[in-house]
């Protein structure tokens, strides 16, 4: 992840476009088709990484005011559109409100926008077929709560509040994620050889789902 964030840094600057991201994305399934994960979109997932990985590093080096002055310049002031100054300001002020909660207190990630995805993926999860896809993807735009859940929480609460994790490929699309996170911290390669090869176990064996929550856990902590 460190290598690609460099690689598109160098490239693109701090603030490199949508088709970029997809540009490296697919490039770097091209060459290496045995990275692309079985479970889940792989651009997808290494596409909403990277963009996390880019605000994070953005976020301490950019004021209100730059932050505003890089939404006129990077607007598509040719697309056709007017954009009003006023909604723009109060845009970056109600950013740089949420921006401030974020980092005030861990339990913010269960936002109003969190909270509805986690209702959309219980009210999928109550239907007789659930899409599985749909559910794969929800749980990857709320997975700041979800981590935040298995930090504080137990394992049942977990799958109470999380019940889409009772589906293989959603939970082995948050376990891949979270593996993905692990490649900066690769001097924990044994314990993470370790995880993988449970991972690989419960592929056969799903009806372990409380031990799948249990391995999720471990990963969020090691990728703390």
């Amino acid at each position: 992840m460190d290598f690609l964030f460099d690689v598109m840094k160098q490239q693109y600057g701090l603030f490199p476009s949508t088709s970029n991201f997809y540009e490296i994305a697919n490039e770097l399934f091209l060459r290496y088709p045995s990275l692309k994960p079985r479970h889940c979109n792989g651009s997808e997932l290494l596409v909403h990484l990277l963009k996390a990985k880019f605000k994070r590093v953005r976020r301490p080096l950019l004021n209100d005011e730059q932050v505003a002055q890089f939404k006129i310049k990077y607007s598509r002031i040719n697309s056709g559109r007017k954009r009003n100054s006023v909604l723009l300001n109060e845009s970056v002020n109600l950013c740089s409100a949420k921006r401030h909660c974020h980092h005030s207190s861990d339990k913010n990630v269960d936002d109003g926008i969190t909270q509805d995805i986690i209702k959309s993926m219980k009210n999928e999860c109550q239907k007789l077929r659930p899409d599985i896809e749909f559910l794969a993807h929800q749980i990857i735009l709320s997975i700041e709560a979800l981590k935040y859940t298995c930090r504080n929480e137990r394992t049942l609460d977990v799958l109470n509040k999380f019940p889409a994790l009772y589906y293989e490929k959603v939970a082995l699309a948050v376990l891949l994620m979270q593996v993905t996170t692990l490649a900066i911290h690769f001097w924990q390669v044994t314990k993470l050889i370790e995880l993988l090869m449970q991972v690989i176990t419960l592929e056969i064996h799903f009806w372990q789902v409380t031990k799948l929550a249990g391995l999720f856990r471990q990963v969020t902590i090691l990728a703390i």
